[in-house]
């Protein structure tokens, strides 16, 4: 692991399917010494944003020559947690797209512990605005290919267990 992996906490396992791995941190707990259940939200945030960069093929945020800019604030999220997280444990989270509807793209995020202890699940909802605007848009076509050529790379038994 390089230094900056082991700072900012993020290490990508894998494109397809796409899993970040991350250590839970002592100032991410409460005064339980667990990992405080609102950060959660976070993981699944910033899992979110690198996973959206690689179906982009570029980070997010930022539009490519030509592009129909297509900013995606969160619409939903749903948590649910299935154990503690302490300080030093590693855990994976695994991204995947569960749905296209017209304006939105929503992801499923599943967490676990390294030896496949699960430790939450998560749905995340977002909505395509044209950022200059703040109105939402369709998918952009360009996207949906995108999705689906990501999708088909997963399409392997490995990724389906």
């Amino acid at each position: 692991m390089d230094c900056d992996a082991a700072v900012s906490g993020d290490i990508v396992l894998s494109r397809t399917p796409f899993v970040i791995r991350r250590r839970a941190r002592w100032a991410e707990c409460d005064p339980a010494g667990v990992v405080f259940a609102g950060n959660f939200s976070l993981y699944v945030h910033h899992a979110l944003d690198a996973f959206r960069s690689e179906l982009f093929g570029r980070p997010w945020h930022a539009p490519a020559e030509g592009d129909l800019h297509c900013a995606m604030p969160t619409k939903a999220l749903s948590l649910a947690l299935h154990r503690a997280l302490w300080p030093g444990e590693l855990f994976d989270i695994r991204a995947s797209v569960s749905a296209v509807g017209d304006s939105t793209v929503s992801f499923s995020m599943h967490g676990s512990l390294v030896d496949g202890t699960p430790v939450f699940d998560a749905g995340i909802t977002s909505v395509c605005i044209a950022a200059e605007a703040r109105r939402a848009i369709p998918v952009p076509d360009w996207l949906r290919r995108r999705i689906e050529e990501h999708r088909a790379s997963c399409s392997t038994p490995e990724f389906n267990k």
